[in-house]
């Protein structure tokens, strides 16, 4: 591990759809570069990863934020290179202050 704060700070998205609604969605994780490593449960608690729920319109842009994440993070592998590797799971729930639809 490197401690190196000009580190540049791995974001993981994952895209989804919501075909009955037909709405698209992201959810990022993004990490802090000191705590990104493989083997070790991470926390998503906007200190070591801040993670976050966005809606995303037809052109492919973000539009707006739904909900904060909570949870963990468990990477099994952690490749830093552009277009690496990266494999694992996570657990999280979705905070929202907005109306139930």
């Amino acid at each position: 591990r490197k401690d190196d704060s000009s580190e540049e700070q791995p974001i993981i998205a994952l895209n989804g759809v919501d075909s009955a609604k037909e709405r698209r969605y992201l959810i990022y994780l993004a990490i802090d570069p000191e705590s990104y490593e493989a083997g070790t449960r991470i926390a998503i608690d906007n200190t070591h990863i801040f993670g976050g729920l966005v809606q995303v319109d037809e052109k492919g842009q973000t539009s707006k934020m739904i909900g904060m994440l909570r949870g963990s993070l468990l990477l099994k592998s952690a490749n830093r290179g552009a277009g690496g590797k990266i494999e694992g799971e996570f657990k999280a729930d979705v905070f929202s202050k907005l109306p139930k639809p």
